[in-house]
């Protein structure tokens, strides 16, 4: 799809988000790492519009191209979102002031592009524990929105049919949601 064809074609839906993944994981596989940042930046500024921008699916392709490109035979989740990675994630998810539930809606998105591409990918194990560590540990997704991802039962339009796929990823984080839970209590003694 020619990149002037992507807001046409758009619709938060799994199928808009899915060609927003793609277009925006060619871009990234055919740029350096080094000017990642700033070339793809770049790119969906001049490419996707500002309404799309601020869909907070618009975070759900961005995490779902990211996982694309960082999947690679025998490669370490630990070295998932590096930190062209995350500040990629951290610009979008508050590329402006804004309320705090709008900054969860993005956060929750992203935890749900994981979620899905830990499906696709047929539930590799500990990917998705290694990655939410990482997101919380690099302060892009904060302890709210992760509960907030638990507890949510269903998908906005069009995705209702992947709680099956949350209800593995919320099993296999047992241990995670456990940590974020005794963080807070220790929180609370001090």
């Amino acid at each position: 799809m020619a990149n002037n064809q992507i807001n046409k074609y758009f619709k938060n839906d799994r199928i808009g988000v899915f060609l927003l993944s793609i277009a925006m994981y060619d871009k990234m596989k055919m740029t350096d790492s080094k000017p990642l940042y700033d070339v793809l930046h770049s790119w969906i500024s001049t490419n996707i519009s500002a309404e799309i921008i601020k869909c907070p699916q618009f975070v759900r392709a961005l995490t779902i191209a990211i996982v694309i490109v960082c999947s690679k035979p025998n490669h370490s989740y630990e070295d998932f979102f590096d930190h062209v990675h995350v500040k990629l994630l951290t610009c979008y998810i508050r590329s402006e002031p804004l309320p705090e539930p709008e900054i969860q809606a993005r956060e929750v998105q992203c935890l749900y592009g994981i979620q899905i591409m830990s499906a696709a990918l047929e539930h590799p194990g500990g990917m998705v524990l290694r990655l939410f560590h990482k997101l919380y540990q690099d302060s892009v997704i904060s302890k709210e929105s992760f509960e907030l991802w638990k507890k949510e039962d269903e998908f906005k339009a069009g995705f209702d049919e992947d709680l099956e796929t949350k209800t593995m990823a919320v099993v296999v984080l047992n241990s995670f949601f456990l940590s974020l839970a005794a963080n807070d209590s220790d929180e609370e003694e001090t």
